[in-house]
């Protein structure tokens, strides 16, 4: 049983500018991808616990108190640190949008907590009552990255016919 996988050099690739797609595949090692190896055959171990609070479980207050004492860190970065499931991007958005992005917990005032905790207590009930819609970016070097050879024919038939027209 042999698996081969096929790096494909994206045209336009420069050494300062190289391709997201091929970037995660050259990045990729051992140590990193050790605990979550996804192949035929081999048994899936799920990652370490990151001690987060689930937006499920915890009241807004809750998680609130946990990131206000993470002194010394961006509001942003405690928030990904404390709230499981948000994204880096849903982190520095809540910040943004309080007009705190780049603030240092320790400067938070009253003010900007209870406006942070009324601000996490409107995600936590879209949460709750299933009112997100999840969208998903996903590159165009992404999506050639994992093009399979029948998707590359179509593709490349689809092409000609944009040419010919």
């Amino acid at each position: 049983f042999f698996f081969f996988l096929m790096i494909r050099r994206p045209p336009r690739s420069t050494q300062s500018r190289s391709s997201a797609a091929s970037d995660v595949y050259k990045r990729q090692d051992q140590s990193m991808s050790s605990m979550r190896v996804v192949l035929p055959l081999y048994t899936y171990n799920n990652p370490p616990s990151q001690n987060k609070l689930s937006p499920l479980t915890f009241s807004a207050n809750n998680i609130v108190n946990e990131i206000v004492s993470k002194k010394g860190n961006l509001l942003q970065d405690a928030i990904l640190s404390t709230v499981e499931g948000l994204s880096p991007v849903v982190s520095r958005e809540i910040s943004y949008n309080l007009n705190l992005y780049d603030k240092l917990v320790d400067d938070l005032n009253d003010t900007q907590i209870l406006s942070l905790q009324n601000e996490l207590d409107i995600l936590l009930n879209i949460i709750k009552d299933n009112k997100g819609i999840p969208v998903i970016s996903v590159s165009y070097t992404h999506l050639r990255a994992h093009e399979t050879p029948e998707h590359l024919v179509c593709r490349l038939l689809l092409e000609k016919k944009k040419k010919k027209k």
